[in-house]
């Protein structure tokens, strides 16, 4: 059995087990939705943690589950396409953030399923997180605006060190990203542990994918924290809502990222978030900045060799210390679902705090959305490390939500893989991503 199909069987085996008492209070009474079908539109990393609470969700409701999957890049396009089509194709579909302002058209206000729900306390919600769903009725961030999505997976970064390494040699993890740099210079050599034994190793992973959620994240954190800002808006635009990321802050951020890159194991042009982790558990690489789903799993024998001798850092800081989610997730109801009473079941159902954190102790990448968890006794107990998370939520900058975030962001990361790779300055790559990205806000009527 290989590692991924084992790693797949473990979390249905984790999730079973620890669910498996919230079964028995619906035993006893015939299920609502008996006979019906629920269809789900997700990222294909969440089909094994959908299919492990399938049957769950089904004793309770009477629903089965209907999944529709797709790599995470072409998620977003197979969304839009059920979604424009009307075709009634999906009835909840799992977005990223920063996706949700184009979706908006098509999607259903959930302010009144939450005002009858107590029981989803939406206070203790991170607020960066819920808020990136509360939109205006043309798709843009609005504090005053509808919510539209409920955050089931809080993605945020956090630097992952080899402590053994850094112990044994008098290293302390990097304060800045300078340090950072000569850490991931100092790691990068033909050796391991002792000079000559032939493993290889580099300083540092990176995810430099074109997937704006990859080099667009390492931009992003590196950018407000030169920048001095965490406020998207101001990372990326002027008070007229013009394009204002190629200025010296943007210049410094991807300076740095093209000298990491010397640092890093060749590939990485093309690395997403699994060869970025294999890396750092198979032990090629003394530090990565990534998700919490990295420390989830670092101690799981069966797919990592790094057990007990990693650890995390808050994130490396410019002028300010600032994180970044990229890639956090949400459950939101298409306007066109038959039946949105069960649809909302389908959110009640991961709401569930004892289900939040059997789905977080899983292992799946679902990360908790809300703050309890990250001060829960018995969580960390066992993932300990989730504590110095909770500070790196605290300086989290999120993309800016409006419908062209997703256009605008993919044609920022090609121009950022341009500059990393040396094909442009890094000042002519910014001043032409500016320029398309005032050209596409101005066909959008931004400036009228």
């Amino acid at each position: 059995m290989s590692k991924r199909f084992l790693h797949q069987a473990l979390i249905v085996l984790m999730v079973t087990v620890v669910v498996a008492g919230l079964m028995i209070a619906s035993a006893f009474s015939e299920p609502r939705w008996k006979g019906k079908t629920l269809r789900l539109c997700i990222v294909n990393y969440e089909v094994p943690i959908c299919k492990a609470l399938a049957p769950e969700f089904e004793q309770i409701t009477g629903a089965k589950l209907e999944l529709y999957e797709a790599p995470y890049g072409e998620t977003f396009e197979k969304i839009m396409t059920g979604l424009i089509t009307r075709a009634g194709t999906y009835d909840v579909i799992g977005p990223s953030y920063d996706w949700i302002g184009p979706m908006v058209p098509f999607l259903m206000p959930l302010d009144d399923y939450f005002a009858k729900t107590p029981e989803i306390p939406l206070d203790d919600y991170v607020p960066n997180f819920l808020n990136r769903a509360r939109l205006s009725d043309q798709g843009v961030t609005d504090p005053n605006g509808k919510l539209y999505a409920y955050p089931f997976d809080g993605d945020i970064w956090v630097l992952y060190y080899r402590k053994d390494l850094f112990d044994k040699e008098g290293i302390t993890p990097p304060d800045t990203w300078e340090e950072f740099i000569k850490v991931a210079e100092h790691f990068t050599r033909d050796w391991t542990y002792t000079p000559g034994d032939g493993k290889k190793f580099f300083g540092t992973g990176l995810m430099y994918d074109k997937v704006y959620a990859y080099i667009g994240t390492h931009f992003t954190t590196k950018l407000a924290a030169y920048k001095g800002s965490l406020d998207p808006m101001t990372l990326f635009f002027d008070e007229n809502l013009k394009p204002a990321f190629n200025d010296e802050a943007g210049i410094k951020a991807l300076s740095v990222m093209k000298e990491l890159k010397k640092y890093a194991p060749p590939g990485v042009m093309s690395w997403q978030y699994a060869q970025s982790k294999d890396a750092f558990y198979q032990e090629k690489t003394a530090m990565l900045v990534s998700w919490q789903s990295v420390g989830m799993g670092a101690n799981n024998p069966a797919e990592s060799n790094i057990v007990d001798k990693w650890w995390v850092a808050p994130m490396p800081k410019g002028v300010i210390r600032a994180s970044a989610d990229g890639n956090g997730r949400s459950w939101a109801i298409t306007s066109d679902t038959a039946d949105p009473d069960l649809a909302w079941e389908w959110i009640k159902f991961w709401a569930d705090y004892d289900r939040m954190i059997a789905v977080t102790r899983s292992g799946a990448g679902m990360d908790p959305a809300r703050e309890a968890p990250y001060h829960d006794s018995e969580l960390l107990k066992d993932f300990p490390f989730l504590e110095i998370v909770w500070e790196s939520i605290k300086v989290d900058v999120p993309f800016p939500v409006m419908p062209e975030t997703p256009r605008l962001f993919e044609t920022l990361s090609g121009y950022l893989q341009s500059a990393v790779l040396g094909e442009k300055t890094f000042k002519n790559a910014l001043d032409e991503a500016a320029r398309e990205w005032e050209y596409t806000l101005e066909d959008a009527g931004y400036y009228d």
